[in-house]
């Protein structure tokens, strides 16, 4: 009968060894045998970079309802009277879409508080949306027609750092 120890997606299963050595045993009891057994598993790239996109877009709209909320009580931009919902709702697919839109665009840097930089303009975008009430095929309009300015911006900057790239690798003459 043979045992098998847990899957790993790089590797599959794997039958277990049929002895455990002395080091095993050791690793094994300080915890970290598996570790240095087994690589954590890791969610793809698309799924993570669309979670992050969805967490971050998540907190800034409820942060938006609360705000809503607390600024009925006198704070300027006071909402006026009807659902949040439909604007929340606009702004969390137009926010969804420009999270995913700056990762993309940040992929290869190393840039801290990438939430950040996507969740304050957002946030404030909310707050002045509740306060003013556009008209919401005004607000998906003109929230995708900035997306894919930014999108055909993000397009030409890549297009340009490519060629850029291939002129920089050849080695000089001299």
């Amino acid at each position: 009968m043979e045992t098998r120890t847990p899957f790993n997606p790089d590797l599959g299963p794997r039958a277990a060894p049929a002895e455990d050595t002395a080091e095993d045993t050791a690793a094994d009891a300080s915890g970290t045998g598996l570790r240095k057994r087994w690589k954590r598993w890791k969610a793809p790239t698309p799924l993570r970079v669309a979670g992050w996109a969805a967490f971050v877009t998540a907190g800034t709209v409820a942060l938006g309802w609360a705000a809503q909320h607390w600024a009925a009580t006198g704070l300027p931009l006071e909402p006026l009277p009807g659902s949040p919902w439909p604007y929340l709702t606009a702004w969390a697919v137009l926010g969804f879409a420009a999270c995913l839109l700056l990762r993309g665009a940040t992929r290869r840097m190393e840039l801290e508080d990438r939430g950040e930089v996507i969740g304050v303009p957002l946030f404030c975008a909310i707050r002045v949306s509740l306060a003013h009430r556009p008209e919401l095929e005004l607000l998906y309009a003109y929230g995708a027609l900035a997306l894919v300015l930014a999108a055909l911006a993000l397009a030409g900057w890549e297009l340009r750092h490519r060629r850029r790239g291939a002129r920089t690798d050849t080695p000089a003459a001299g």
